[in-house]
């Protein structure tokens, strides 16, 4: 009785249906397919990951691929510094781990000095590694910093996880998860759900965070993985969040795609 009684009550909840975004699937099949070419698993580092999560029109940092130190110049010129400066490389998914993370890059003289330390710091943490170069973005600015995820699971299908994220995200393990696609309530109740929700309506005087920029990222995320049964894997770590009215902006991201069985 307590089942059916639950049950009513989630089919008489306001925002029960399944809000879909306008997204370039096109575009995202054919990044897709030449990716799998030939492969039956493939891991997309955070420039491609980010060339598909923007089909979907997460927001995603303009940023530029140097392959080479002379390419620090030119992209001087379209960076706005401070810069971020990451590794570009399918084979290093833990960047941080690799040393192939510099932050607050102030001038193009930093910038090819973070290069060189960021390639060399690679090479020593996986000497096969293939390193397609350095990504430079402008730095984002500061906010709280949240997780999103999704997994593929050969019982239940896609899934999406939410939760506080950052560096200490495996630590913390302040996450929840929803079948997808998903109700507008599921995804405004995964936010709700995690124990950090307090740092979200702000503590200490900080401002309340932008919790709708979050729900409408969860649910674009809960359409993609739904769209395309590629996706194996991924996530979005950070997607820094500011206050309320302000959005937010993926810091980081990484796909793994996998040819359906």
């Amino acid at each position: 009785m307590a089942s059916m009684a639950f049950y009513a009550n989630l089919l008489g909840l306001d925002k029960r249906q399944i809000r879909r975004v306008a997204a370039d699937r096109e575009t995202v099949t054919e990044l897709i397919e030449k990716k799998l070419d030939g492969k039956q698993a493939c891991y997309l580092p955070e420039r491609e990951a980010n060339e598909i999560l923007q089909c979907y029109g997460f927001p995603v940092l303009k940023s530029i691929l140097l392959t080479d130190i002379s390419d620090v110049d030119k992209a001087a010129e379209e960076i706005v510094f401070p810069a971020a400066m990451k590794i570009c490389s399918r084979d290093i998914v833990h960047k941080f781990d690799a040393g192939g993370v510099q932050l607050k890059i102030k001038n193009r003289d930093e910038a090819k000095k973070a290069f060189q330390e960021i390639i060399e710091n690679a090479k020593r943490y996986n000497r096969s590694a293939k390193i397609d170069g350095v990504i430079i973005e402008r730095m984002a600015k500061r906010g709280v910093e949240v997780i999103l995820g999704a997994v593929r699971d050969p019982k239940f299908g896609p899934i999406c996880m939410f939760g506080l994220g950052g560096t200490f995200v495996e630590a913390i393990k302040d996450v929840t998860f929803r079948l997808a696609p998903m109700w507008e309530i599921n995804a405004e109740n995964m936010i709700k759900n995690i124990k950090a929700r307090s740092i979200l309506k702000g503590v200490r005087g900080a401002w309340p965070s932008d919790v709708d920029a979050i729900k409408d990222c969860i649910l674009r995320l809960s359409q993609m993985i739904t769209e395309n049964p590629e996706i194996a894997e991924m996530d979005i770590n950070p997607l820094i969040v500011y206050p309320q009215g302000k959005g937010c902006v993926v810091a980081d991201s990484r796909i793994l795609l996998k040819k359906p069985v």
